[in-house]
Formats: C-alpha cells, structure tokens, sequence
C-alpha cells in the first residue's frame, strides 16, 4: 500500500492557529475556535516548535523583537517577503530580520519560539561558568 497523502492547510487558516497559539490558546481552545481538526492543529504547531505558553513570554523592550515580532517575520518568510518588507512591517530594519533568522534556524526552519529570548536566564552564565570550575 502506498503512503497516504497529507491534506494541504490553508495559508489563513495556518495564521489563525499560529496566532491563536501565540495568544496563549490551548489546543483545545483553538480546536474550538477554528474549523480543522486536532491532528491539523498539532501539525501547524509542530512545526513552530510547540503551543507558545504564556510563562514562555516575555517582557518587550522597545530593542528586541518580541514574540508577535517574530510571528510576523515567519508569516513574511512563509509568504517569500523581502526581510526589507518584513522590517517595515514590525518596525525594524532588514539587517536585525536577517540576523533573526539566521540566528533561529534559517529561511526554511526558522522558529519564532524556537529559544530563550536574548538577556533572559537562559543567555546569562552559570555559578561554575563564573568561577571557572
């Protein structure tokens, strides 16, 4: 037998999800919001890395993108948008876009949750990274 072929999602339904998601949704709260089933869900976010949780926010300085940042920068990528257009669209110029997803992945793979945000806990050096032991 041969392997059965998935069923393409749509573009704006895919945005909906991702943006449900971000929002701090449950897959059940999505599932009930939008018009697919769970395995759908599940395979739009897979591919995102994951549900965004609301303790894997965090708090936006006017000098980092935030989290709706890079959401808007992986729809622009998944639309074949410029990083100079996606810049204009978060307010950002295209060097900082390009260093984004370089920096989580590449054109293809990059994830908006994909790591800790810069400066968080996760980037700042352990008592043993300090003394050396």
């Amino acid at each position: 037998m041969g392997r059965r072929r998935p069923r393409r999602i749509d573009g704006e339904l895919r945005r909906e999800v991702i943006r449900l998601a971000a929002r701090g949704f449950t897959y059940r709260e999505i599932l009930d919001r939008v018009d697919t089933s769970m395995g759908a869900i599940t395979i739009v976010l897979r591919q995102w890395g994951g549900v965004t949780r609301s303790d894997m926010r965090w708090e936006r300085s006017r000098h980092r993108l935030g989290l709706e940042d890079r959401i808007e920068i992986r729809l622009g990528l998944e639309r074949s948008e410029s990083y100079r257009r996606i810049g204009v669209r978060i307010g950002g110029a295209a060097s900082t876009v390009c260093r984004e997803v370089n920096r989580n992945g590449g054109k293809e793979a990059y994830k908006p949750a994909g790591g800790a945000p810069s400066g968080s806990v996760a980037d700042s050096p352990t008592e043993t990274d300090q003394t050396g032991v």
